[in-house]
């Protein structure tokens, strides 16, 4: 999943593609990609103008949250400052929710 604020989205020309990374990105670690790939998803995303990247780990229901000022992990309980959005915020359980089968 991928974001890039309206602004950003209405000034690229209809013939043309956007430039440098989305400022919010979201990966979702598979059994089908490494924690290698995720790395260098994330230090491509964040060399080219990526504001905010998360690395979404559901077997362990944790995210990792990488930023200019560095990555941070959070787990049960925690709740993700959201950069991109100030003021707002995402709780990591809401994240995963009830995943009781």
């Amino acid at each position: 999943m991928a974001w890039v604020p309206a602004s950003r989205w209405a000034a690229v020309a209809s013939e043309d593609c956007l430039q440098g990374a989305p400022d919010f990105v979201v990966e979702v670690a598979s059994p089908s990609n490494s924690a290698e790939e995720l790395a260098e998803k994330r230090r491509i995303c964040m060399r080219n103008g990526c504001r905010e990247f998360w690395a979404v780990y559901p077997r362990i229901e944790v995210i990792d949250v990488t930023t200019a000022a560095g990555t941070s992990s959070y787990g049960a309980g925690d709740t993700i400052p959201l950069s991109v959005f100030p003021g707002r915020s995402i709780a990591v359980d809401a994240v995963f929710g009830d995943r009781a089968c």
